[in-house]
């Protein structure tokens, strides 16, 4: 009877842990995540790394802050760039990074499977419409 206990909670865990939808916010704070931001001809713009700082699942998502740099750096110079706020909603079908100008990633579908590359829009920025996320080695810390 115990095992078999221990069994259905083993599945059940399971289960729900296969069911979870990930997020793009789930990357963050893993590794420095590299974004390069693409025109509509599928040519570079911009690159830039995004650290993970704090996060918080909320009913709505997941909200937290990170940093935005242009290149990669030692750690302790991450710790000397400014915070900003995002919001990533899986039911909305977007990261919204509150950086000057507001950078927003859209997810390929809201109940679809997670994709490294996709549409994105920068205020201000007419040019940028696609990006691609990429995770990369060399675990910074904050």
């Amino acid at each position: 009877m115990t095992v078999a206990a221990v069994l259905a909670m083993i599945l059940l865990g399971t289960i729900i842990q296969h069911n979870q939808a990930l997020s793009y916010a789930t990357f963050l704070n893993s590794a420095p995540q590299k974004v390069i931001l693409y025109n509509a001809r599928h040519r570079p713009v911009k690159t830039v790394y995004l650290i993970g700082d704090q996060r918080k699942k909320t009913t709505t998502g997941i909200q937290g802050t990170l940093v935005v740099a242009n290149k990669v750096r030692p750690d302790s110079d991450y710790r000397n760039l400014r915070p900003v706020r995002y919001t990533d909603s899986r039911s909305a079908g977007m990261v919204v990074i509150e950086t000057k100008p507001t950078m927003r990633f859209y997810y390929p579908e809201r109940t679809g499977k997670l994709t490294y590359n996709g549409r994105c829009t920068v205020a201000g920025h007419p040019d940028v419409r696609y990006f691609s996320w990429q995770n990369i080695s060399g675990g910074v810390t904050k």
